[in-house]
């Protein structure tokens, strides 16, 4: 049976739910159930819904796992399973690696053999936040992507970016998070210079090949159109954004 987990797992650099999870700016808890943590079954939920970044980065802060920050919030979302070891102390065999970080090279992971995916963590977007998911593939339905992205964006009350992630799929060996680009937009106005700057960038990020599912030139245009339809969902520079989607 299919899991979040092993789609993740599988490193497919055009996964649809690891898009959305980098665009979240995910972390996994990996943990080895040799060393006092036990294998996830299929009864055990294996999301788990953070509030601050140190729940969601539980290594940062003086308690070293979610259900140490919440306890009663691990209960309600992950399970009670008394069993499995919740100390996240050196030794332990349980660490936390962002997402974004999980993906060295074509289906080439940072997790040992003997590791397991325990958990999955992010921070639900804020009120107001914007975040769309885009996707281009051979068939309407049921088919892998050719190029797909997602965004996560916040503006402050002056109209400035005040968080940014992006990432894309079907660009390169691995699914992209794209760091020069969320980093670029955060701190502008997304006026039109600022996208086409931005559009500009995302396109050095990404190394696609030609391939069944399209050629490097159209992959690259692709990726363009929809990040430039990221912006178009969420009403912003409508201008810039509809004279490069074709109506």
């Amino acid at each position: 049976m299919a899991t979040l987990g092993g789609n993740l797992v599988n490193a497919s650099p055009i996964g649809d739910l690891t898009i959305y999870l980098l665009a979240l700016d995910a972390t996994l808890t990996l943990c080895a159930p040799g060393h006092g943590s036990t294998a996830l079954t299929g009864t055990q939920p294996l999301g788990v819904v953070c509030e601050t970044e140190a729940d969601c980065h539980p290594d940062r802060s003086q308690s070293n796992t979610e259900a140490d920050c919440h306890p009663e919030r691990s209960r309600r979302v992950t399970g009670e399973h008394p069993e499995r070891s919740q100390t996240g102390t050196e030794g332990s065999g349980r660490r936390t690696v962002r997402l974004r970080d999980f993906y060295k090279g074509y289906k080439s992971i940072d997790k040992s053999a003997d590791e397991i995916v325990e958990s999955i963590s992010f921070i639900p977007p804020a009120e107001g936040t914007f975040f769309n998911f885009e996707k281009v593939s051979k068939r309407t339905y049921l088919d892998i992507a050719s190029v797909n992205t997602a965004c996560q964006l916040r503006l402050n009350d002056n109209g400035v970016v005040a968080l940014a992630h992006l990432s894309a799929g079907g660009v390169g060996p691995t699914p992209k998070y794209l760091a020069a680009t969320s980093a670029y937009l955060q701190g502008k106005v997304p006026d039109a210079a600022t996208l086409s700057e931005a559009l500009s960038i995302a396109n050095g990020e990404v190394t696609p090949i030609s391939d069944a599912r399209g050629t490097e030139a159209y992959k690259r245009l692709l990726l363009r159109q929809l990040i430039a339809a990221h912006f178009h969902s969420f009403s912003i520079a409508p201008d810039f954004v509809t004279n490069l989607i074709p109506q």
